[in-house]
């Protein structure tokens, strides 16, 4: 007993040792006395610190903490320029340490790597490497995120990306990493909530980056772009309440489409809740862009919806001429062969006013000649019998 007890004990004084970079540790003393060099007289000397202290990356960190409360003026400055050059190449490290153990054979200490293996499925050569990139760029936000302040942490990571990529026409492109880490921490907190806690929380604070000039690209990448599609629609399905959300969700889709927004954009075009124009029409128009058997079930029973969109009697715009004027132009066909009429475009911005979205209506002359147009088109698709089999 006396030996297990030792044994123990051994394992959790091991487990509970310092890591590299920790005051007591070799790399700490290493370092202080790097940091303060950058109080020497001679530039050179300065220079020649700063540079080992990038080379020792996260090992260096703790070491410039405690500089940057230095009482010496160029230690403190040095110590802050060169913390987050530090950090940022202690997650770069861990990135590359991850990616390179393609077999998963290590353990590797990153913030919420459980969270998504959990939301991606099994690890895969996309998920792996849209996670190091994750990593590797937003490292700090992610060990945060895992925090209990995570919506805080969350609204501030999305402020300061959105300020950053911000320019007089629009947004720069941002790098794919740290779009997915802020859409990631957003659809796992918010899968996160216990049972029966209001699903509408805070405004969704991502959503606005969705208008991010990336976007097309990054959803098309051979490696990454399939778990970055999965990423934005279980993001989506989790923000359901929130309409700002919706539109720019089904906005992004209008103009890159993909087959996995089928499932969710057939929602948000059936929720009768949901806002009729800025969300329900956008995202007819969207998944008549997006195609497929999914979105043509969906267009076809939505041409049993008669809800106005705008106008009335003679004059009113139903769900139902939208959903028909999708899946005539999904298919090729001449919108004139169904007497649909589109004299009308309506432009709204966002709640965020990153970007207007434009919508051009279709109508009918009459109700008659809308009744007429829907029996044309299911007579047209209606599935035709099979011919008697010809015997040999």
């Amino acid at each position: 007993m006396r030996a297990t007890i030792l044994l123990i004990a051994i394992a959790t004084f091991a487990t509970a040792a310092p890591k590299p970079g920790d005051a007591g540790t070799p790399e700490f003393d290493k370092a202080t006395a790097l940091v303060k060099q950058l109080g020497h007289p001679r530039f050179a000397s300065r220079e020649a610190a700063a540079k080992q202290i990038l080379d020792m990356g996260g090992a260096a960190v703790p070491a410039l903490l405690a500089g940057i409360k230095s009482d010496d003026e160029e230690i403190r400055n040095r110590s802050t320029t060169l913390l987050p050059q530090a950090k940022a190449a202690d997650w770069r490290r861990r990135a590359e340490a991850y990616l390179a153990d393609k077999e998963g054979k290590e353990k590797h200490d990153l913030p919420l790597l459980d969270a998504w293996e959990k939301q991606t499925g099994k690890p895969d050569a996309g998920t792996r490497k849209l996670f190091a990139e994750m990593v590797r760029t937003s490292g700090e936000f992610l060990e945060e995120a895992a925090g209990p302040k995570s919506a805080s942490v969350l609204g501030k990571r999305c402020t300061l990306l959105r300020d950053r990529l911000r320019t007089g026409s629009g947004q720069i492109k941002a790098e794919p990493g740290e779009l997915a880490a802020v859409f990631f921490v957003e659809a796992h907190a918010a899968s996160s909530r216990s049972p029966g806690t209001r699903r509408s929380g805070p405004r969704p604070a991502a959503a606005p980056l969705l208008a991010n000039p990336i976007w097309p690209e990054a959803l098309d990448a051979a490696d990454t772009g399939p778990v970055l599609r999965k990423l934005l629609v279980r993001w989506v399905e989790s923000r359901a309440i929130q309409e700002s959300a919706r539109q720019q969700f089904a906005a992004l889709v209008r103009k890159k489409p993909f087959p996995e927004a089928a499932a969710p954009l057939a929602r948000l075009a059936k929720d009768k809740k949901a806002d009729v124009f800025s969300v329900r029409v956008l995202a007819i128009e969207a998944l008549g862009k997006v195609g497929g058997s999914e979105a043509t079930a969906a267009l076809t029973e939505l041409l049993a919806d008669t809800s106005a969109i705008f106008g009335q009697g003679e004059n009113e715009h139903q769900i139902c001429d939208a959903a028909l004027a999708a899946l005539v132009t999904m298919t090729g066909k001449n919108l004139g062969a169904y007497e649909l009429d589109s004299n009308t475009s309506i432009g709204f911005a966002t709640d965020e006013d990153d970007e207007e979205i434009n919508i051009r209506i279709y109508g009918f002359r009459s109700s008659d000649a809308r009744k007429k147009a829907i029996q044309k088109w299911k007579e047209e698709t209606a599935p035709k019998k099979d011919e008697p089999t010809k015997k040999k």
